[in-house]
């Protein structure tokens, strides 16, 4: 193997190293930015592939003659779009949050099109001034394409496993940045027929990449906090805590409010008083199962939901399945949570919860608790489908009852009513089961005045006065409905099914979550 070919396979691994990964650093950027809308992966994918494709086709152009000094003259151009790649490639994050504050963070796709393009052009270049015109042509040109094929999958494996699990965006991001010069450095350099060393060329890209790096990394600092509160100094409202890993972004206002992924995923919150995230639908569980002993629970979120399931004072055992293990972070640092990781009667386990219940075959709850993010969001049919809710229903004791978050939508309320034999609407969450379902208000006042969550009721003083003031709006036909009524407005609405996608096709393509920004 000669000293060229070696020197364009490391070319070509190199490229496709820096180019995936930042397809995995953009994505995450963008799935923040809108809330993980359904169409953002799709619509971002197409514009990363339509920018190769360009960029291999452009590079074609420069492959049309094959002397000594084209090779050496399609090596620097190779460099220097190389250093331009990087450049776009490592402001990019910094501009997306600057589109979504003027407009909209997708805005920002065609420059993550041109990154990819200027990428995309590394392959075809360096395989034209590595590779001669022979009988051997067909083997050299497969040996730089195996090379780019094993960069990028390393790029793929080590940025989505390892670097944005201990790294995070900025110092990632900054990681690539490092990669790409080195890349530029290489191509610059040339080997063999391709030599074509160039000092003032090299400086000039040196140069832009300096520049990219002064200019970009301040703007990684609070860059999430630009994405969710639209404005241009994040610093204005930084996070009390920003916890990143392989699993996603869980960001934590001072005000105790929690965001993953850029959407509201609860508040820190277990005060029936000061009720600001409507807690009152977690101890309606004591009046909608009289015995609740043991409890599954999708989703942890804040945990302000699941310390209020915990102290139920006939709770035996609370089974929680959560898939970041960054919300775990999150009762480390905060004290109305805190104490959920040391109770006893609490098993939380990090995994897909659809995948664990499915597992767990011998398992009977008597409430299956599911507390997941908005029906708008990619992936939230796998909790809201008939094929979901039938796997719910399997893994429910004698008079269980699956209670389940529909966050407002009718699609989701439908599918419940229409997989269990009864059913209430409660807020907006749907209680279901296959017998008598209602709410019994009764045991849920016996439950208030019996609640202590670390040791302090969750009411300012007397329970009565409370229940006085807040039954009349709990107990409203708002607040209130059956599943025969639901059904019967429902008729022209679709059930979500795991094939049909209709909750998640709720919002178009531009949509996205738009957080209000602290006082």
């Amino acid at each position: 193997m000669s000293r060229s070919l070696i020197w364009a396979m490391v070319c070509a691994a190199a490229a496709g190293f820096a180019s995936l990964s930042y397809e995995i650093l953009w994505y995450r950027v963008y799935a923040f930015g809108t809330g993980g809308t359904l169409p953002v992966f799709g619509i971002f994918l197409g514009v990363y592939l339509a920018g190769v494709a360009i960029g291999a086709r452009l590079a074609q152009r420069l492959c049309r003659e094959a002397s000594v000094e084209a090779f050496a003259r399609i090596a620097r151009w190779a460099g220097a779009l190389t250093a331009a790649a990087g450049a776009v490639a490592y402001l990019h994050g910094p501009l997306a949050a600057w589109f979504a504050e003027h407009r909209h963070v997708a805005a920002a796709m065609p420059f993550a099109g041109l990154a990819a393009g200027l990428y995309g052009a590394v392959l075809p270049l360096v395989g034209h001034v590595a590779v001669p015109a022979d009988r051997k042509a067909g083997q050299g040109v497969s040996y730089v394409y195996l090379a780019n094929i094993i960069g990028s999958s390393l790029g793929s494996v080590l940025t989505g496993f390892v670097f944005l699990e201990y790294l995070g965006t900025g110092h990632t991001a900054t990681l690539l940045l490092i990669v790409s010069a080195g890349l530029a450095g290489l191509l610059l350099r040339g080997v063999g027929r391709g030599r074509a060393g160039n000092g003032a060329l090299s400086g000039a890209a040196a140069a832009v990449l300096v520049i990219a790096f002064a200019v970009g990394a301040p703007r990684y600092q609070f860059l999430y906090e630009r994405l969710l509160w639209r404005t241009p100094n994040g610093a204005d409202h930084p996070f009390a805590a920003l916890i990143e890993n392989r699993s996603g972004v869980v960001a934590v206002t001072t005000g105790g409010t929690v965001y993953g992924g850029g959407v509201y995923d609860g508040t820190l919150n277990v005060s029936l008083t000061h009720d600001r995230n409507m807690i009152y639908r977690a101890y309606a569980v004591a009046g909608l199962h009289r015995n609740p002993r043991r409890v599954f629970m999708l989703g942890l979120g804040s945990g302000s939901w699941a310390q209020v399931v915990a102290h139920h004072p006939r709770l035996q055992e609370l089974t929680i399945v959560e898939i970041n293990p960054g919300y775990l972070e999150v009762l480390r640092r905060h004290q109305e949570v805190r104490s959920l990781r040391d109770n006893p009667k609490v098993e939380i386990i990090i995994d897909d919860g659809r995948r664990w219940l499915k597992r767990a075959r011998e398992e009977r709850y008597d409430v299956i608790l599911s507390n997941t993010t908005f029906h708008w969001r990619a992936n939230s049919t796998h909790v809201l489908s008939t094929e979901f809710l039938a796997l719910a229903a399997e893994r429910l004791a004698v008079g269980g009852i699956v209670y389940l978050n529909t966050t407002g939508s009718l699609e989701a309320a439908r599918t419940a009513c229409v997989g269990f034999s009864d059913g209430l609407r409660f807020a907006n969450f749907m209680a279901v089961g296959n017998q008598n379902v209602e709410f019994n208000l009764e045991d849920f006042k016996d439950s208030v005045h019996a609640y202590r969550i670390d040791g302090r009721s969750p009411i300012d003083g007397a329970a009565t006065p409370w229940l006085a003031a807040n039954l009349p709006r709990l107990l409203s036909p708002a607040n209130l409905e059956t599943c025969r009524s639901i059904l019967a407005r429902t008729e022209a609405v679709r059930i979500i099914t795991d094939d049909n996608l209709a909750g998640e096709g709720a919002v178009p393509w531009n949509f996205s979550f738009r957080a209000p920004a602290p006082e």
